[in-house]
């Protein structure tokens, strides 16, 4: 009766009794929130699911040619037994799920489609965690959260594609979260299980070359955690009767695999032609790509450990960012999807810093006509002219990565003082 009578005022009395009631604070975990936010996070969760439900009809080629197939052969090898043997060019990890849809339930397609929302939801999480971390600003924090949830490239990948990227950028989320919080062991640990489900997991590496050049959190030790995690991720497949060595090299035969020097990812090869439809001399440019892409890589890297500058939380999330996108854009091989995980950190940069919008939108518009070719059979813009836009960007964030030590240079400050 009480409480009839407490929701009858909430409705017919003042109207600011309702502002008080959605503007208590409730504790959680340490942080203080207000009953709104944790409102708009249930509706924040509900919209984003049933987008995702809204999508679960739409199937791909990916699915179709690769998913599906290794699907049926896993269920014919009764499940977990069949890991014994070599089904698909993907690493342990991501077939372990694979295994396990198959013993959950009959429907491969919507089983797959869940696993990668699932995981949509707990790097949104993560998301959240990490600005929280950086700002301790609970709003910019749900923002991210929501961010993640709605992003395009987000709900093509997982919701359209029925691709997976999501997971491992999960885990370099959570990397990104433990680095915040000054716990670089269970950064490595992160990025190791990231790069075991996916190699392009192995792009956050030189992000975190610089972070132990620079002593933020990260000891040289810790690095010993990756091909720990990864051996580690590969011991079931092991056991159950796969061969080591095959398990071991899992990696290097995809680099085999698809010889071009972009597979519709608009990069530095397709400024060259050597893409599907005109690929010359990608054995010399692959080599020569490789070098490249190292060579900058240091050249960053030096640059920033003979500095002395305050390494700001911006500068740390701009320089994972340039990090990647080198990568990216000058490594060879790089697929359709490769720039997911650009998004995702773009995203931080942007809820950080709002001045940075404009840069998420960009490369969410990268990665969406990235998508196109494949998932429509259609350019809607030319790949070589994104990738001249998209190497604007490169040297964009390179150049305001370069004012901001600038600013923050000790030098500096010390003679300002």
């Amino acid at each position: 009766m009480n409480l009839w009578l407490f929701y009858c005022k909430i409705l017919f009395m003042n109207e600011r009794v309702f502002d008080r009631v959605i503007n208590k604070n409730i504790r959680i975990a340490g942080v203080n929130f207000k009953i709104v936010d944790l409102l708009f996070i249930i509706c924040l969760m509900a919209f984003g699911w049933i987008i995702r439900i809204d999508l679960f009809p739409i199937s791909s080629a990916d699915y179709e040619g690769f998913l599906r197939p290794w699907m049926d052969e896993i269920r014919a090898g009764g499940g977990f037994p069949s890991l014994a043997k070599e089904i698909s060019n993907y690493n342990s990890p991501y077939m372990y799920l694979m295994c396990l849809v198959s013993v959950i339930t009959d429907d491969s397609f919507t089983g797959l489609k869940l696993v990668s929302y699932i995981f949509d939801f707990i790097a949104s999480i993560g998301g959240l965690l990490v600005i929280l971390t950086l700002t301790k600003n609970v709003r910019k924090a749900i923002i991210t959260m929501g961010v993640i949830l709605l992003s395009p490239a987000v709900l093509i990948n997982s919701g359209y594609w029925v691709q997976c990227d999501i997971i491992y950028s999960c885990f370099i989320i959570y990397a990104l979260y433990f680095l915040a919080r000054d716990k670089g062991r269970a950064c490595l640990i992160c990025t190791g299980i990231a790069i075991s489900f996916k190699l392009q997991g192995a792009f956050f590496l030189p992000f975190l070359v610089i972070m132990w050049l620079k002593n933020e959190s990260v000891k040289f030790r810790y690095f010993i955690w990756i091909p720990i995690v990864y051996f580690l991720m590969e011991v079931p497949a092991w056991l159950c009767g796969r061969p080591l060595m095959d398990l071991l090299r899992i990696y290097f035969d995809q680099a085999d695999f698809y010889p071009w020097g972009s597979l519709n990812y608009p990069n530095l090869y397709y400024l060259i032609d050597e893409t599907m439809d005109g690929w010359h001399h990608i054995d010399e440019f692959g080599s020569a790509g490789m070098m490249l892409t190292i060579a900058l890589l240091g050249l960053l890297a030096y640059y920033m450990y003979t500095k002395k500058f305050k390494m700001i939380n911006e500068i740390k999330i701009m320089t994972a960012l340039l990090t990647v996108h080198i990568v990216v854009y000058t490594l060879p091989h790089m697929h359709d999807r490769y720039g997911f995980l650009l998004d995702i950190i773009a995203i931080f940069l942007a809820v950080y810093n709002p001045k940075r919008i404009w840069l998420a939108c960009s490369y969410m518009l990268i990665s969406i006509l990235s998508a196109m070719p494949y998932l429509t059979g259609q350019q809607v813009i030319k790949l070589k002219y994104v990738a001249i836009f998209s190497g604007a960007i490169l040297v964009y964030i390179g150049y305001n990565l370069y004012k901001l030590i600038a600013d923050t240079s000790l030098e500096t400050i010390e003679n300002e003082q």
